[in-house]
C-alpha cells in the first residue's frame, strides 16, 4: 500500500494500492510461496497457505522504503487450517529532492 504520508499508518481514505508488489511466504522449513499484488494492493496465497508459521515479507521495490512493519517482514506468523489474514505492507516513495528548498546541507538556511 501506498503510504502517502510515510507516517506507517494506512488512512483508508487515502491509502492506495500498489500493483504488481511480490509478497513470499517462507515456512519453518524454508517452503516458499510467492503471490503478487493486484491493483487493490490485495495479494492471494493460491493454493492457501499449509497451517503453519511463516515468515511473510515483500520484495524491496527501488524508489520506495517500508514504512510499515518497517522491516518489511512479518516475522512468526501464525496461519491455522482455513483461516484468512490481512498483514498489509505500507511503503513510502522516496522523493527527488525539491529545487527551490534552500536549505543547505548544514541546516542553515542559504541567503538569496
Amino acid at each position: 500500500m501506498d503510504d502517502d504520508n510515510c507516517d506507517g499508518t494506512e488512512q483508508y481514505t487515502t491509502t492506495n494500492g500498489l500493483a504488481g508488489w511480490e509478497i513470499t511466504a517462507m515456512d519453518d522449513l524454508g517452503n516458499t510461496y510467492t503471490a503478487i499484488t493486484n491493483s487493490f494492493g490485495y495479494y492471494y496465497f493460491y493454493p492457501k497457505l499449509p497451517a503453519g508459521t511463516y515468515t511473510i515479507m515483500e520484495a524491496p521495490q527501488t524508489g520506495w522504503n517500508p514504512t510499515n512493519p518497517a522491516s518489511g517482514v512479518y516475522s512468526g506468523v501464525v496461519v491455522d487450517t482455513g483461516a484468512t489474514l490481512v498483514l498489509d505492507f505500507l511503503n513510502c516513495q522516496d522523493l527527488p529532492p525539491d529545487p527551490c528548498d534552500s536549505t543547505d546541507v548544514t541546516g542553515m538556511v542559504n541567503p538569496k
